[in-house]
């Protein structure tokens, strides 16, 4: 119950315990007064209205400015003011040994910080109401501070003169301490939410909910597959979801923190990006999944994609109708970003950056696993690369290496793999080729050496090469040895110059690659 329902409720509770002490009392049944269980002040306030109808002859217009500017005047209305009786409840209440006791004590019970209270209750007689209700902090006798719902009434009969009225006086100590503390406890948590690391947001599911059950509930056996082909249904669910609230986080997660950006235009952003994903949630929640973590992305306002972590949790009490739910989103990027560097790194060589050794063994076991039909293999060494190191330093080396990478990885045509294995030795797998492809592809690499060297000065950029092709029953791992064995030959055979300076003709080089291919 919110605090202002509350406290009109035991407001009118007073009342109505005050309406019928006041009909007690007409009835001459003193005995009720004195046991009722709230504190009564019968009170003769009728000198305080001949005091106010001086004031307004002298031009009172507010009686709360009229004290206010001369504070002898608050004196008079105090003085003013006639205690008839209280009844025990009272004595109780403000820990008086009997009335005389209280009575003789009234300013130590109605301090300067009942004034505004007093001021309130006049202003609302004088203002021709029969009735006031206001709340002061009160001291008791024994020096506790109360907090104290006062509520007045004229009794009947005596609304011109005002001598007799009743006052009940509730202690609401204890209530008002919960509401500070519930009221603190709010607030921390707020502030807790609000100024989270996370982005944070409170959704109703509980549409959703209704709908899959009066829908989908009766003879479903996959919701998947439901959701998947009932795009009405989906877009219903969609516009179930309500996004209850959101967190600063979220904003600046999203880049609509900016003052610019209207909240319609940043709940509108949550719920687009909530939506794209809703089949996984759903389902996830109709199989009893109430806490849910997955990875996924994210659309900002500037149309980035961002990478974040999501948990999604059914917050306590709504396990059975999804009204509130919590999602949280965990900014990853800069992670998966890491992740995938660190992939680059461990399945390409940093040098040349074609793949390496680590990743070569991986498809040659994939290709090795699965009959995808012939492969074909070409090994290619790297002419010279001990003679330019040693003549030239290793930077010199590098930067042959690299080019040959290049060169390659320019050659590697789609679903094939080209990796660097060894420290001057390449690596091509092809799966399922033809047969002339082969011959296309050492033609076209000598034909990019060509062009390469004349480009680049010296020293020149020289390959050796030999192929294979896997034939029926034969380990791939046994085709790579013959490619390797046909690139030593040809290395052998060619060591003293450059492979560049003799190139075959295409019928060459056909008939040559075609019988190496076939042994």
């Amino acid at each position: 119950m919110r605090p202002e329902n509350s406290r009109a409720c035991r407001a009118a509770a007073v009342d109505d315990t005050l309406h019928q002490t006041c009909l007690v009392l007409q009835a001459d049944d003193a005995s009720t007064f004195e046991l009722a269980p709230v504190s009564l002040w019968l009170e003769d306030l009728s000198a305080v209205r001949k005091l106010l109808e001086d004031w307004t002859r002298a031009g009172m217009v507010s009686v709360r400015d009229h004290v206010a500017a001369d504070p002898a005047r608050l004196a008079s209305l105090r003085a003013a003011m006639v205690v008839l009786k209280v009844n025990r409840r009272t004595l109780t209440l403000y820990e008086a040994r009997d009335s005389t006791h209280l009575l003789e004590n009234l300013r130590r019970v109605f301090d300067e910080e009942t004034v505004p209270a007093l001021l309130h209750s006049v202003e609302a007689l004088w203002d021709s109401r029969t009735g006031f209700s206001t709340s002061a902090i009160n001291t008791t006798l024994g020096g506790r501070r109360l907090e104290i719902q006062f509520c007045g009434n004229i009794l009947a009969g005596h609304e011109e003169s005002w001598d007799r009225v009743l006052i009940a006086a509730e202690d609401v100590t204890g209530l008002q301490e919960a509401r500070r503390e519930a009221a603190s406890a709010a607030a921390y948590a707020r502030g807790l939410f609000e100024h989270s690391p996370v982005a944070l947001m409170v959704k109703d599911f509980s549409g959703v909910k209704r709908l899959l059950d009066t829908e989908v509930a009766p003879g479903c056996l996959d919701l998947g597959l439901f959701m998947d082909t009932s795009e009405d249904f989906r877009l219903r669910c969609i516009e179930a979801m309500r996004i209850m609230d959101s967190n600063r986080q979220s904003r600046r997660l999203l880049g609509t923190a900016d003052a610019g950006t209207s909240t319609g235009r940043h709940i509108d952003l949550l719920h687009s990006n909530f939506a794209s994903t809703l089949r996984d949630r759903v389902i996830g929640l109709w199989n009893g999944e109430l806490f849910q973590e997955r990875e996924t992305t994210l659309t900002r306002l500037d149309g980035s994609r961002i990478h974040v972590h999501e948990q999604v949790s059914v917050l306590p009490g709504h396990e059975r109708d999804w009204a509130l739910v919590q999602v949280a989103w965990l900014d990853i990027t800069a992670r998966k970003a890491a992740e995938l560097h660190l992939a680059q790194l461990r399945d390409h060589d940093a040098l040349t950056g074609v793949f390496g050794r680590a990743y070569y063994n991986l498809e040659l076991l994939r290709l090795s696993c699965f009959d995808i039909g012939p492969v074909n293999v070409l090994v290619a060494d790297l002419d010279g690369l001990k003679s330019a190191n040693d003549d030239r330093g290793h930077a010199a080396g590098d930067v042959l290496l690299q080019r040959a990478g290049a060169l390659l990885a320019k050659v590697c045509r789609t679903g094939w793999t080209i990796a660097r294995t060894g420290g001057d030795e390449f690596v091509m797998l092809m799966p399922a080729p033809r047969q002339h492809d082969l011959v296309d592809v050492v033609l076209e690499i000598r034909d990019r050496l060509r062009a390469d060297n004349i480009l680049w000065p010296a020293p020149g950029l020289s390959l050796s090469i030999g192929v294979a092709t896997r034939i029926s029953g034969e380990a791939l791992a046994d085709t790579v040895s013959r490619a390797d064995a046909g690139m030593y030959r040809e290395k052998r055979k060619h060591h003293k110059e450059r492979r560049s300076d003799s190139t075959p003709s295409y019928e060459e080089a056909k008939g040559g690659l075609t019988a190496a291919a076939g042994r």
